[in-house]
């Protein structure tokens, strides 16, 4: 039991500290790298750094590969305002742990471009199309007893008209999965730390978080994540979600962030709900998260992973 409230103090102290020391800056520049892309994690509240163990584990604990299958993955969602989204990874051993890459574009739909002429009148443009792309490298290992490692790279590229900025980040963690209690996980990362050619901060964040997966008789498996978060800007905030499997093909999920919550000025937001579905080695998941009078987000992701 020491074992265990040393190792889980000691992640949620690398994870904290690190969002302390970044949350003098604002997050004002390449907005898009802190949108979850896989549908699972989005439906856990986005609670992943303890509990993930997949090719999500690249957006919020790059730790968590070295616990995963080689897999392939590819996924849609559809944001709030017209934006959506497009993503693609896949992973392979290598060096006695586990690499990943991964794709993501954005389009942010249509807007109207518009400028001031020498008389102070706004005078309408031709619409542009902003988009914005963003790749990753990462590379996870298990360094001793059940202690993993993670790092990733990240470079992207934002598109509005004629005018493109581009730059690059890195995300490292850690992630502990031999504890004393059965099932329970710990990890913590620090992520999109780096830098843009606007000279403006990435919407880096610091989390700590615990995972537990167990399977109850007559119940099916179950699984507990939660993460504590503290963004770039100051904000911080909790995030937690339960997964229920009631058949080995079928799982139920659902999680709450309450960043999410604050950032939305109306209606029910920060809450999560999703399922997934599972034959043999392809899998089917789906995401659904309100955003109150914003609408809504819809995360849809195919893999398929070795068995």
């Amino acid at each position: 039991m020491k074992k265990t409230l040393k190792m889980i103090l000691a992640t949620m102290a690398l994870g904290m500290g690190a969002g302390s020391l970044m949350a003098t800056t604002s997050t004002e520049s390449a907005q898009f790298l802190g949108l979850g892309l896989q549908a699972r994690a989005a439906s856990l509240g986005e609670a992943y750094a303890g509990f993930g163990q997949d090719l999500a584990s690249l957006e919020y604990n790059p730790a968590g590969l070295a616990g995963s299958r080689p897999a392939y993955s590819v996924g849609y969602q559809s944001f709030v305002a017209d934006i959506n989204g497009t993503y693609a990874a896949g992973s392979t051993p290598l060096w006695g742990g586990m690499a990943a890459v991964s794709g993501r574009y954005i389009d942010f739909g249509t807007v109207q471009d518009a400028v001031m002429d020498a008389q102070g009148q706004v005078q309408m443009q031709s619409a542009l199309h902003p988009s914005a792309f963003a790749g990753t490298l990462g590379f996870a290992r298990e360094v001793s007893g059940g202690l993993s490692l993670g790092l990733a790279g990240t470079y992207f590229s934002q598109q509005v008209g004629p005018s493109q900025v581009a730059g690059g980040s890195f995300s490292m963690g850690l992630r502990e999965s031999r504890l004393m209690v059965p099932g329970l996980s710990a990890g913590a990362s620090v992520n999109r730390l780096g830098f843009s050619q606007e000279n403006l901060p990435l919407p880096t964040e610091g989390r700590a978080g615990l995972g537990w997966n167990s399977s109850l008789p007559g119940l099916g498996g179950l699984g507990l994540a939660s993460d504590l978060i503290v963004q770039g800007d100051g904000t911080s905030g909790l995030a937690a979600g339960m997964e229920w499997s009631p058949v080995k093909s079928l799982a139920a999920r659902a999680g709450y962030n309450s960043i999410t919550a604050a950032d939305t000025l109306d209606g029910m937001s920060g809450l999560s709900f999703g399922f997934g579905m599972k034959l043999a080695s392809l899998s089917f998941d789906y995401a659904y998260a309100p955003m109150g009078t914003l609408g809504a987000t819809q995360r849809f992701t195919l893999t398929w992973a070795a068995r």
